[in-house]
């Protein structure tokens, strides 16, 4: 191979380690959450939701209020719910049938929108596909302290969860979960500093949520999780990442390559545009590296390179695998690295060009228009 292609594999796996280790994994604590008021945004997902619900009821301390906003359900989510309320009476649960949408919101971030009302001193949004082990709510709230780097009541944390795939289709997402957590870190002296916040797992202060205008502020915006860092950016307040390892994990798309590509799909080419230049070149070098063992086996006949070929495969594979360790459970995912980043490159094509011609993506049975916007299906 040429010292140029050698270059490019080295830096892409020293980049790409080097972010993913910047974000730290979210740890044990023990902190009351008798001010927190988490607030769980629901369309269809009378599936999910009950594991969910169970794993708060589970927890070491509990939150002053949890609200779960059934964002017109199709099917049973109301009901799962309800059931759930009486199952577990000592739970501080209600359910909220969100109102009418506005003409131009985000319909996510209009049922979180309603769903914040009160009092309370924090807000935890979580996704309904969530899974909490008995510590997490302790944990998470812990970020919302000061410590002697940073002060997270000032701003967002949020928390990827660690994502566990239960079928092969399920591990296509792979490639795509380590580009994301490389896009949202940001170069700081303070680990964990991050310009984008994961949706399934954001904690703010209700003060600095309503200092930036809260969901309304990005109504129109489908990446309603990044952009509502964005606005904690702009304002001058910190925003924090943390990966979920064994207290907050979730499965993706256990509905099939469908839902995959998307889901994908949607959030790819939108979340591309907001990476910082440096770090999307740390990433675009990283994508070229894991594609090289390919390109060399389809195009050189001389055998010797295509030993080397083979030899850089398992390369990228163990680079991969150490990255996933982090992120994720993907079993033997990371050794068809290459060709799960053929899939990933295909997704981001398609995604840039449904945003670009500003192609709607069906997303929970409604159709979602370009970066900004939304229309029903």
């Amino acid at each position: 191979m040429s010292l140029w292609a050698l270059l490019v594999v080295g830096v892409s796996m020293v980049g790409s380690a080097v972010l993913l280790v910047r974000v730290p994994r979210l740890a044990a604590a023990h902190t009351s959450c008798d001010d927190l008021l988490v607030v769980i945004p629901a369309r269809n997902e009378g599936d999910v939701i009950a594991f969910l619900l169970d794993d708060l009821a589970r927890q070491t301390t509990r939150p002053a209020r949890i609200v779960v906003v059934d964002d017109h359900s199709t099917d049973d989510t109301a009901d799962v719910v309800t059931a759930a309320a009486q199952r577990l009476p000592h739970l501080p649960l209600e359910v909220l049938r969100a109102a009418e949408r506005p003409s131009g919101w985000n319909p996510k971030s209009w049922a979180m929108h309603q769903g914040v009302r009160g009092q309370e001193r924090w807000l935890l949004f979580l996704d309904a596909d969530v899974r909490l082990a008995p510590g997490a709510l302790s944990a998470i709230r812990a970020l919302g302290r000061a410590d002697e780097h940073v002060d997270p009541a000032t701003g967002l944390v949020s928390v990827a969860p660690r994502h566990d795939v239960g079928s092969a289709v399920e591990a296509l997402s792979l490639p795509f979960n380590l580009i994301a957590i490389m896009g949202a870190t940001r170069w700081s002296r303070v680990r964990g500093d991050a310009d984008a916040a994961f949706g399934p797992c954001i904690l703010v202060s209700r003060a600095a949520y309503v200092a930036v205008g809260g969901h309304a502020a990005v109504h129109q915006d489908l990446l309603d999780d990044v952009a509502l860092a964005r606005q904690m950016r702009t304002s001058g307040r910190d925003v924090q990442l943390r990966l979920g390892a064994g207290l907050v994990r979730y499965r993706m798309y256990p509905h099939g390559l469908p839902a995959l590509v998307d889901g994908w799909s949607k959030n790819i080419a939108s979340g591309a545009t907001r990476v910082a230049p440096s770090i999307g070149a740390i990433s675009a070098l990283w994508v070229t590296a894991s594609l090289l063992p390919l390109w060399l086996l389809a195009t050189e006949r001389d055998p010797a390179m295509q030993v080397w070929a083979l030899v850089l495969w398992l390369v990228v594979a163990a680079h991969t695998a150490a990255l996933a360790r982090r992120v994720g459970r993907f079993g033997v995912a990371p050794v068809f690295a290459p060709l799960l980043m053929v899939f990933f490159v295909a997704i981001a094509v398609r995604s840039a060009w449904l945003l670009a011609t500003r192609r709607p993506v069906r997303w929970k049975d409604r159709m979602l228009e370009g970066r900004r916007g939304m229309v029903d299906g």
